[in-house]
């Protein structure tokens, strides 16, 4: 993978020729091992970054998710009460001459008896 020098632990140069790797052939065994260590300290700082930036925004759909599950639910809650004023209303309204009122009132006490079985 391409690094540039501001990404590589201090005291590591890129090479000229850009392959870093070779300059580690020279290295002792214990520099080979701070250089892998340093690089594993990076790596790992940078995973650990990533996943509290990945639990924040899950966090954060949370929080959205929860509030608009809320305004929801007040939604439907008034939208309920709505519907049984509007039931109540024509059920106040059924011996009108308005067809339009019978024709619903019927339907709806037919859907009544076939839920109950008795239709």
């Amino acid at each position: 993978s391409y690094q540039t020098t501001d990404t590589l632990p201090i005291g590591i140069s890129q090479s000229p020729d850009g392959n870093s790797e070779a300059r580690l052939g020279s290295q002792t065994p214990v520099s080979k091992r701070d250089h892998h260590l340093a690089r594993n300290r990076l790596a790992a700082s940078k995973c650990r970054q990533r996943k509290k930036d990945w639990v924040a925004r899950l966090e954060q759909q949370y929080r959205d998710l929860s509030a608009q599950k809320v305004a929801l639910s007040e939604t439907v809650m008034l939208l309920r009460a709505e519907r049984l004023q509007l039931k109540q209303q024509c059920l106040e309204h059924q011996e009108c001459a308005c067809e339009e009122i019978r024709t619903y009132l019927k339907k709806m006490l037919d859907k009544q008896l076939s839920v109950a079985g008795l239709g």
